[in-house]
């Protein structure tokens, strides 16, 4: 009576494994070395209402939502299966920060890996 029981519990939780969404890994490195990243997705602009029904103006929304963080690099950061680019800000001291995209490559998958190198370059002393 346990046994069937339990194989039951068993593959109910390997079952659940099986189906978890696939991530994809970034690899963020910077020239130097040593900068904490934020990746981030773009936000679509929302659909205006129509003027007649606008009371207040609308409050200003994020040009970008952070997913994951990267630091220091060179590291890896695990992003969601969501298609679109990604944006990539850096910072390190002494350094201006640097920002750039990562498109999705013609062709990818979740679980495809992609990389971008940075470079940061030094604040005027």
């Amino acid at each position: 009576m346990r046994l069937p029981l339990i194989s039951g519990i068993c593959l109910t939780v390997l079952s659940g494994c099986a189906s978890s969404p696939q991530f994809t890994d970034v690899l963020v490195s910077t020239n130097p070395p040593g900068a904490s990243c934020v990746l981030s997705r773009p936000v679509p602009p929302a659909a205006a209402p129509p003027t007649a029904q606008l009371v207040a103006p609308p409050a200003p929304q994020p040009a970008a939502v952070p997913i994951a963080t990267a630091g220091p690099t060179p590291a890896i950061a695990l992003v969601g299966p969501d298609e679109g680019t990604l944006l990539v800000l850096c910072r390190r001291p002494g350094f201006a920060d640097a920002a750039a995209t990562l498109p999705v490559p013609a062709g990818a998958s979740p679980g495809d890996q992609r990389s971008i190198d940075i470079a940061l370059l030094p604040l005027p002393r």
